[in-house]
């Protein structure tokens, strides 16, 4: 989370409350893969 963490911090927010605990690690997964790659 150093290169845009603007994009990171608004799907986080679309994503937290719409699918919760369990897909969001699925979803933290998914943005450390991104900035990983």
């Amino acid at each position: 989370m150093v290169k845009k963490p603007s994009q990171a911090t608004e799907l986080l927010l679309t994503v937290l409350p719409i699918l919760h605990d369990t897909y969001f690690a699925s979803a933290l997964v998914v943005v450390v893969f991104v900035y990983e790659v």
